[in-house]
């Protein structure tokens, strides 16, 4: 077997994929303890549906119609909280994907529902700001603003200060023309 390399190292076990191993740390996290909530959620909700295993009495489900009952789940949060983004991106309301989730949980194979769950995964990296639940116990949902918005409040920081000498690496206060 050939030695480690530092590269094998940074990648992760075995089996860890290129962009979970290159993904920030803070993306990482997030994504686990919102996997964390997801299972809570599902478990809870199954609960409160009469689906609760016992010792005498297991209960198996698909793990593709779980993880979409998760992702309807989190959808459903997202509702809410006042949250659309989700639909906005082209994703059902939650009511359509809870009831897609539950029609699964009966299917001998659970049709390609793990897609639902791979997009809202995909949107929360993309589009919420990945402490918000950590930090503020809620989900922020990051704008994506007009670049003519962008640029206008660039120009107004920067006439705002244009004097004050901040973010001059000479520190000067004023222009050599001045």
């Amino acid at each position: 077997m050939p030695p480690n390399r530092p590269e094998d190292e940074a990648a992760g076990p075995p089996g860890r994929n290129a962009v979970e191993a290159s993904a920030p740390a803070d993306l990482r996290d997030a994504t686990a303890a919102e996997a964390g909530r997801d299972a809570d959620r599902v478990a809870a909700f199954l609960r409160a549906i009469g689906i609760a295993p016992a010792p005498a009495r297991p209960v198996r489900l698909p793990a593709a119609s779980l993880l979409a009952l998760g992702a309807a789940l989190r959808l459903w949060q997202w509702e809410r909280s006042g949250l659309d983004v989700h639909l906005q991106a082209g994703l059902p309301s939650a009511e359509r994907a809870l009831t897609e989730a539950l029609e699964s949980l009966g299917a001998a194979e659970a049709r390609s529902i793990d897609e639902l769950s791979r997009r809202v995964v995909a949107l929360f990296a993309e589009r919420f700001a990945w402490r918000g639940r950590s930090e503020l116990g809620a989900d922020v949902v990051l704008d994506d603003p007009d670049d003519d918005v962008m640029l206008e409040a660039l120009a107004q920081l920067l006439w705002a200060s244009r004097r004050s000498g901040r973010g001059r690496p000479d520190g000067l206060t004023e222009s050599p023309d001045e």
